[in-house]
C-alpha cells in the first residue's frame, strides 16, 4: 500500500505564484514612479526578488485538483489502438 504525501496549504504552488507576480508588479511600479528616489532606488531589487521568487515558485506542487464525476448515464471513453496501429503508420 502506498501513502500519498499530503503538502501542506502554505507551501502549495498558486498562492506563492500570485504573491510573487504581485511583488514584480510593485517593483514595477516602483520603477516607474517620479516622485521618490529612495523608492525608485529598491525598485529593481523588488522586481529581481520578485522574478526569482517566481522561478522557485513554478517548482513547488501544484494543489491536488478534484476529479470530477461524469454525468450519470455517461459511457467509459474507448481504449486507445496499440501504437503502430491504425491511421497508415505501418509501412505495408
Amino acid at each position: 500500500m502506498t501513502t500519498r504525501r499530503v503538502t501542506p496549504r502554505w507551501l502549495r504552488r498558486a498562492p506563492w505564484e500570485h504573491g510573487t507576480t504581485a511583488l514584480i508588479g510593485i517593483g514595477l511600479v516602483m520603477l516607474m514612479q517620479p516622485w521618490s528616489i529612495d523608492v525608485y532606488s529598491y525598485g529593481f531589487t523588488v522586481l529581481l526578488a520578485g522574478v526569482v521568487g517566481y522561478s522557485i515558485a513554478g517548482k513547488l506542487p501544484q494543489s491536488p485538483s478534484p476529479q470530477p464525476s461524469p454525468p450519470p448515464g455517461a459511457r467509459k471513453p474507448l481504449p486507445l489502438p496499440p501504437a503502430g496501429e491504425g491511421r497508415g503508420e505501418g509501412g505495408s
